[in-house]
């Protein structure tokens, strides 16, 4: 066998190795309950309770850490941590702002956002420089996450998800340490919104 088709079975072998490596979604005890939980996908869980439509205004509370991998996680810097949680608060307010009214206290209408960050994994820039290491995955970032959204007077869970999610192959983001998380958390807020819009053109249209 030639040296160029065993570099072929090395790389074709190290991606499925990555392929094989999906985060599954884990509980944290971070959401009010998972009783209503369902699977969607190997790495996701969600509901969608039949009173979404109902809401307008939300509360979005800042966003929380809740690691289910410790080990996995400690040597993240504290920094990066504080600098991600931000992010994704701020991913969430420009996907909402424009559609929605976010305020800051209870009332009938009224939906607050819970949202924790429940595993990270940088991106290696290095192993993403190169096509043929890309195509791996191996040096792509990570992140999950447990969102839900409740009732602001009562707490009663109105919506849930677990999500884990992985960089693209096929974008840039993974060149910066923290590129493919960032990406991963612009796609949750505009598939939340996305998921949002539908429910109330359903519930006007009805």
């Amino acid at each position: 066998m030639s040296k160029r088709t065993l570099s072929i079975a090395a790389i074709l072998g190290l991606a499925l190795l990555a392929a094989g490596c999906a985060q599954t979604p884990q509980q944290t005890g971070f959401l009010s309950t998972y009783a209503n939980l369902q699977s969607v996908s190997s790495t996701r869980l969600n509901y969608i309770g039949p009173d979404v439509g109902n809401y307008s205004k939300f509360i979005l509370d800042p966003v929380q850490t809740t690691f289910y991998d410790n080990e996995g996680t400690q040597d993240i810097a504290p920094e990066d941590i504080d600098h991600l949680k931000q992010y994704m608060y701020e991913a969430i307010v420009k996907a909402m702002s424009d559609k929605y009214t976010l305020v800051s206290d209870p009332g009938p209408g009224v939906a607050r956002i819970r949202i924790a960050i429940t595993n990270l994994k940088a991106s290696t820039p290095a192993l993403n420089i190169i096509p043929q290491t890309k195509m791996t995955g191996l040096g792509l970032g990570q992140a999950s996450v447990e969102a839900e959204l409740v009732d602001s007077q009562t707490g009663q869970q109105l919506a849930a998800v677990i999500d884990s999610e992985t960089g693209s192959r096929f974008s840039f983001s993974g060149l910066s340490k923290w590129g493919d998380v960032e990406a991963v958390m612009n796609d949750w807020a505009a598939r939340w919104v996305s998921r949002l819009d539908e429910i109330h053109a359903q519930k006007a249209a009805s």
